[in-house]
């Protein structure tokens, strides 16, 4: 359960008013948008999400992660007023924000060392930008057939799509069914 510091999400407030940046601040079982903009409409839409006081908010929640609209060339920026935190990018228009100690292979190992397990004895599948790290952290890292061309190239091996029982392929490739 890492979370980012209150401090640096009143660092980051001022910035994202200003540059009217959409951001879904992302907590134990909510995510609410400081606003709703193009770049976000569709994705808070579909996910039923809306906007409201994240100033507020922060005071009394622990914020898990960021969901930043934002184009790859503000990403440094925002980066800069949000101290001690790491981008995970989605794809062009998207990135996720997280404290610089999380993150999926972070959340892996921790995980793996409860179950008294190495990450070598771990299989890990992904298919999007957020996954490249979980994916060159596993044992063996499998990217779906439909994932973005940085998750294939961390992978060890990349199996069918999904939706073309992409799953049940790996692991029948690695002898596990």
């Amino acid at each position: 359960s890492k979370y980012i510091p209150a401090a640096s999400l009143q660092t980051l407030l001022p910035y994202i008013e200003k540059e009217q940046l959409s951001v879904g601040f992302v907590g134990k079982d909510f995510c609410r948008f400081n606003l709703i903009n193009d770049w976000s409409r569709n994705f808070a839409k579909k996910l039923e999400l809306g906007a409201g006081d994240v100033a507020a908010l922060i005071q009394h929640e622990d914020i898990y992660q960021l969901s930043a609209f934002l184009p790859p060339e503000n990403e440094a920026e925002f980066l800069r007023r949000c101290p001690g935190c790491l981008a995970v990018r989605w794809e062009d228009d998207f990135c996720d924000i997280l404290p610089e100690d999380g993150g999926k292979p972070n959340g892996l190992a921790h995980t793996l060392a409860h179950l008294g397990l190495t990450r070598e004895q771990c299989i890990a599948f992904g298919d999007g930008g957020n996954d490249v790290t979980m994916l060159e952290y596993a044992g063996i890292g499998v990217a779906m057939g439909n994932a973005c061309e940085e998750a294939k190239a961390a992978a060890d091996y990349v199996t069918d799509d999904i939706m073309k029982d992409g799953l049940a392929k790996a692991l029948e490739h690695f002898g596990l069914i």
